[in-house]
């Protein structure tokens, strides 16, 4: 795996997005008060005050459940709650080898930095907190919740900080990371998990985001590259292990090889989506092949 020297982000860059988030925020006319009141965003969490009841439906909390109304109808009926004004947006931002990869435009881990960017200043630009967690090779670094723009931006120059020398994972980094969220975050806060979310196929991870989701709202940005679904048709190809300890070469001129790839892939990504939603976590697949921007603009 190539060494990266430099930031994969720079601050100017941090700043265009800000830019750009505002004025996304200006043209959907915001509230600007700090106090109560019926603002609405998909990443905020669910308020105390109970405003309607409908049908139960697959990943809502139990807890949750309208019981009285459920023994009348003889139907499961979940409450539905009126949104807080205020809220904390938490971000887990994975940082692993395995996201130093990209076949288009950038690599994997720097569409999660942007997307992460686009999450956390629209965030601060409505007056809610922000905080967040890396998650790197050998540890995790904590930035408590803020609505301080200078410290949103500590997290994430940290997030876009060099690559470090030493590539070797460790397996448990993403385990110490939820065990840290599970008792760092908010309660009422929403968390962004942004990841390639390869974790998700691997048990060992399952039991932290049981806990988790069984206490926060959870949303997954999962990043995908192309050739996480294909594998082109570009000769002799060397490839590496994210952690470097074993490399392979694969003769991509070979369809057989390259069909066989492809349904491998379909399956795994598959599985990924099923077993998120199984988990009743919202499911956003960002693309490095396309504008991030543009990607989550229709989300916030």
């Amino acid at each position: 795996m190539p060494f990266l020297s430099s930031p994969l982000m720079s601050h100017s860059e941090f700043t265009q997005i800000h830019a750009q988030v505002s004025l996304w925020r200006n043209r959907s006319h915001i509230a600007r008060s700090y106090g109560s009141g019926t603002h609405r965003s998909c990443f905020r969490g669910q308020g105390l005050e109970t405003v309607d009841t409908r049908p139960y439906q697959p990943g809502d909390n139990i807890r949750h459940m309208d019981w009285r109304a459920t023994a009348r109808s003889g139907k499961p009926i979940s409450k539905v709650f009126m949104d807080e004004r205020q809220h904390n947006l938490f971000l887990l931002i994975d940082r692993r080898p395995a996201m130093f990869f990209g076949t288009r435009n950038m690599l994997k881990v720097t569409a999660a930095i942007k997307t992460a960017a686009i999450l956390a200043f629209s965030s601060i630009i409505n007056h809610d907190r922000v905080g967040g967690i890396i998650i790197d090779q050998q540890q995790q670094t904590l930035f408590p919740s803020t609505r301080a723009l200078n410290a949103t931006l500590k997290l994430l120059t940290a997030a876009a900080a060099p690559q470090t020398e030493n590539t070797r994972q460790e397996n448990n980094s993403l385990d110490k990371a939820l065990a840290t969220a599970l008792i760092t975050v908010p309660n009422n806060a929403t968390l962004c998990l942004i990841s390639d979310c390869d974790f998700v196929t691997a048990s060992q991870t399952h039991k932290a985001i049981y806990a988790l989701i069984d206490k926060h709202p959870v949303q997954a940005f999962q990043i995908t590259d192309p050739a996480d679904y294909k594998l082109e048709n570009v000769g002799k190809l060397r490839i590496a292990s994210p952690d470097g300890t074993a490399t392979c070469t694969i003769d991509t001129r070979n369809k057989q090889i390259r069909d066989a790839y492809a349904v491998r892939a379909t399956e795994q990504q598959k599985c990924i989506r099923l077993q998120l939603h199984r988990w009743g976590i919202k499911h956003h697949t960002i693309q490095t092949n396309y504008d991030i921007s543009t990607q989550i603009e229709t989300l916030i």
